[in-house]
């Protein structure tokens, strides 16, 4: 691997930590950067075992200045200037770190990002199975029932079998959450309060099924149901109804993580299931006969789906894709592209072992299916007035970031994730037809298993994954 640079933080010397930053360009600059004495001082480079949770620009850029003092006026027009976007200066909270400040170093300001920056926290949720409690709500003042927590200026929350006051609140209106009284935590909305007690109302109790509070979330088929929570608990600029939800501070966004195994196909194969748990009815494609085996398994459970075998790289397999979805269903709404070749076996090989033949035999194919899929489904979307959706699979391989090679899976992949783009400025505003993709990182699949068994390729694959495991 090629490195631009090696950064040094909390030097030990002498038995001493200095948290002076040191960033070095070449070995010889190790004299001159070093704070001395030095004498018999080694060094080793290792690659870290995995990629860094969250890539700042903002303190790359820092780092990356010579100077080592600011005016706190201009460090924000600075950032701006070199590229760091409005979203990531406001996360920081970089400008409240900076009011009243004259001056700030280099280091104070790398110290704050360090201290403040992003963190995922994997959360188990699963929990034991148990009945929620059902709840009634009172006026606290007049003992009467209320059909809803808004009904008074004070709410008693009561279980209606034991007696027990779970909790008081007072609804605040106005601004749309209530406050316990005696705790003081805050809830947004009925729906908070029941979900984050545990308890439930006569009317919204449709079942007497045991249930845990994250139940609702599990997808079928799914084990080991959990969170990765991004947080910045430094920040101010965090959403107040999720760390009341998840019942921790800064929380910014969550990722939903469930295991899945046994899904033939891989990603296609599982989301045409889930497709179908939620009452779409689909047409499946494969190169291999066995999408035939997996379509009568979705068939079987109760979904509706029609299996077509064949290269989804020509136009006759879309011609025939399309026609049977309009002779089934009668109509198209939705269409996915996930079909693709990969840069493996006689097809593999970077920049200085590949070959055009090699490139293009993956190159093509992947990017011939997104056309074929716009000439023939988009087309039929547009003729019919159809507000439709396409979503496109690209790869986290077409990022820079991720180091795959020029190789022509990635290359196809960053077309794909172009394209799409491009479909959403030229086709979306005049037709209402949304255009997404999605680019996952390395993705365990039938398909992908072998890869997996390789030591040497796992290390790369937690290399360049930011997340704490792989999919």
């Amino acid at each position: 691997l090629e490195y631009d640079g090696i950064i040094l933080r909390n030097l030990s010397i002498d038995g001493e930590i200095t948290d002076t930053a040191v960033t070095l360009f070449d070995v010889q600059a190790v004299q001159s950067q070093m704070p001395q004495p030095v004498a018999g001082l080694r060094f080793s480079v290792a690659e870290s075992k995995y990629a860094p949770t969250f890539y700042s620009k903002l303190e790359r850029v820092i780092e990356t200045q010579k100077q080592d003092k600011f005016g706190a006026g201009s460090v924000v027009n600075m950032l701006r200037g070199k590229g760091v976007k409005a979203e990531e200066i406001k996360w920081s909270g970089i400008n409240t770190f900076l009011e009243g400040k004259k001056s700030v170093t280099k280091d104070e300001l790398l110290s704050f990002l360090r201290d403040n920056q992003l963190q995922i926290d994997t959360v188990e949720l699963s929990g034991t199975p148990r009945e929620k409690p059902v709840v009634e709500f009172y006026d606290s003042e007049s003992g009467l029932v209320q059909p809803t927590v808004w009904g008074s200026n004070r709410i008693d929350v009561v279980d209606t079998q034991t007696g027990e006051v779970y909790a008081t609140v007072e609804p605040h209106w106005d601004e749309g959450y209530m406050y316990d009284i005696e705790t003081g935590d805050e809830y947004w909305g009925e729906a908070d309060l029941l979900e984050s007690l545990g308890i439930t109302t006569a009317n919204a109790r449709l079942d007497d099924t045991p249930q845990t509070r994250w139940g609702k979330y599990t997808l079928n088929g799914g084990e080991n149901y959990r969170e990765l929570l991004y947080t910045m608990p430094g920040s101010e600029y965090h959403n107040q109804a999720m760390d009341i939800h998840w019942g921790r501070d800064g929380v910014l966004a969550h990722a939903r993580v469930q295991d899945f195994t046994g899904a033939d196909g891989g990603i296609c194969g599982k989301a045409s299931e889930l497709f179908c748990q939620e009452g779409a009815k689909i047409v499946m494609n494969d190169i291999d006969p066995h999408v035939e085996e997996k379509c009568a398994e979705i068939v079987a459970a109760g979904g509706q789906a029609v299996a077509v075998v064949g290269d989804a790289s020509k136009r006759e397999t879309w011609d025939k894709l399309l026609a049977t979805a309009l002779e089934n269903y009668g109509t198209v709404d939705i269409c996915v592209n996930g079909a693709a070749v990969f840069s493996v076996g006689e097809n593999g090989g970077d920049w200085d072992t590949t070959t055009t033949e090699k490139f293009h035999n993956v190159f093509d194919p992947n990017v011939d299916a997104l056309l074929h899929s716009f000439q023939t489904v988009l087309r039929y979307m547009i003729d019919n007035g159809i507000r439709g959706n396409f979503l496109n699979f690209a790869s986290s391989t077409a990022f820079a970031w991720n180091g795959s090679g020029f190789q022509g899976y990635p290359s196809s992949k960053a077309v794909i994730k172009l394209a799409t783009q491009s479909m959403v400025k030229q086709v979306s505003p005049k037709t209402g037809i949304r255009f997404n993709s999605l680019a996952p990182n390395f993705v365990w699949t039938p398909k992908s298993a072998y890869l997996y068994e390789n030591e040497r390729m796992m290390g790369w694959f937690k290399s360049v994954t930011p997340f704490p495991e792989l999919g």
